[in-house]
């Protein structure tokens, strides 16, 4: 029974020291993609780099840590057309796909965001073996019969440690409205 407690204490101080660990928004600024019509939040000291190519618009990288960094911790976004799914169902038809096409996927968590309106579903996975085995946090957003994927990925060794970034970017997609062209005389200028 004391080690059952204990345990419980444990596990309460180490989810409290990761909620207040989360990053100050004052750190980050608001990224707008007027092109792909959305905005999120990004890292002030991450380098963005756009339109990589149709299906990914934007991928934001941390700084190299040291010079023998050879991977940087990175969230970047797919689209991808999910006509007839829901958010759910396309979330476990990608985790079929990753578990037949990565050999050493594994699934960790699976939840649903309350805090951003769109309620995106997310999973958290690994794919722990190999050159560079990494870890990575994946929010799903139901978008205009799109699912755009907004995912964080860090080497496994240091996921942690940039989780809380991870979570309030990938959280903090937002749909923003499209421009209007000004209209005169019944012609777009």
């Amino acid at each position: 029974m004391i080690r059952l407690l204990f345990f419980v204490v444990a596990i309460t101080l180490a989810c409290s020291s990761v909620a207040q660990t989360k990053d100050s928004v004052s750190e980050y600024y608001r990224y707008q993609s007027k092109e792909f019509s959305f905005s999120m939040l990004c890292p002030k000291k991450w380098e963005v780099t756009e339109n990589i190519n149709d299906v990914v618009p934007f991928i934001m990288e941390s700084q190299q840590e040291t010079p023998q960094d050879n991977f940087r911790e990175n969230v970047n976004a797919v689209i991808e057309t999910s006509i007839g799914y829901t958010t759910n169902q396309f979330v476990d038809l990608m985790v079929s796909k990753l578990q037949n096409r990565l050999a050493n996927f594994k699934l960790l968590a699976r939840g649903m965001s309350e805090d951003n309106p769109l309620h995106p579903v997310w999973i958290i996975y690994d794919n722990a073996k190999g050159a560079m085995p990494l870890k990575f946090l994946s929010y799903f957003y139901k978008v205009n019969g799109n699912i755009v994927i907004v995912t964080g990925s860090a080497k496994i060794d240091v996921f942690e440690k940039y989780l809380p970034t991870f979570d309030v970017v990938c959280n903090s997609y937002q749909i923003t409205p499209v421009e209007e062209v000004p209209v005169k005389n019944g012609k777009k200028k």
